[in-house]
């Protein structure tokens, strides 16, 4: 079963020391964090927590040199974040949004191997497949008081290097087109999903909290 590789407190820590954030910068990513933790509404639909998961990512990824990235509903993803401030800029990050309405979709530490990252990995294979994932760094999934975050070098290395996978999705892409059969697709999707076993993912759930 799909396995997250979980970075220890001490682990994560020296990362943030080599970013070398400022006082100030820290101070604001809370006061952000905190902002976005008191608008969600766990009892809402997921579209509900898209616009304030936005908000958060675009005041903490500002580009150094300055100015903002825009950030929008793209085709069917819930969200991605491009690298300049328009919508023709390259797209860095991928969003799968979950409510936690749909806790059997979300994935959970012990179990990745849901629709969440079923999605997600579509995303990323037809993206890669029209030649639009260039610039991607990384793909998330998250409810906003939970994250779960792939570095996109690595589902290059895991998924996007199995040529036998990518020719199995291509073939499942061909036909999806022309699915009309919303439940025959998803099963399609599990069956094409269900290679991910056996691999360990380097991700971790990372909780959001504003202290």
């Amino acid at each position: 079963m799909l396995q997250p590789r979980y970075l220890s407190p001490d682990t994560a820590t020296a990362a943030l020391r080599r970013l070398k954030p400022s006082p100030e910068e820290l101070t604001e990513f809370r006061q952000h964090l905190a902002e976005m933790l008191k608008h969600l509404d766990p009892t809402k639909i997921e579209r509900h927590g898209e616009t304030h998961i936005l908000d958060f990512l675009r005041h903490v990824s500002k580009p150094a040199e300055g100015g903002a990235r825009y950030g929008n509903v793209k085709d069917k993803r819930d969200l991605v974040l491009h690298l300049g401030d328009t919508a023709d800029s390259p797209v860095g990050v991928v969003l799968e949004v979950k409510g936690l309405k749909n806790p059997k979709e979300m994935l959970a530490p012990d179990d990745l191997n849901r629709k969440a990252l079923h999605q997600l990995l579509i995303y990323y294979l037809e993206d890669r497949t029209d030649d639009k994932a260039d610039d991607f760094c990384s793909l998330i999934v998250t409810t906003g008081y939970e994250w779960y975050i792939f570095d996109a070098l690595d589902f290059h290395r895991l998924f996007f290097k199995d040529k036998g996978f990518v020719k199995d999705f291509l073939t499942w892409k061909a036909g999806a087109k022309a699915a009309a059969d919303p439940q025959a697709l998803e099963a399609q999707i599990d069956a094409l999903v269900a290679a991910l076993y056996g691999v360990a993912l380097p991700a971790a759930p990372v909780p959001a909290a504003a202290s």
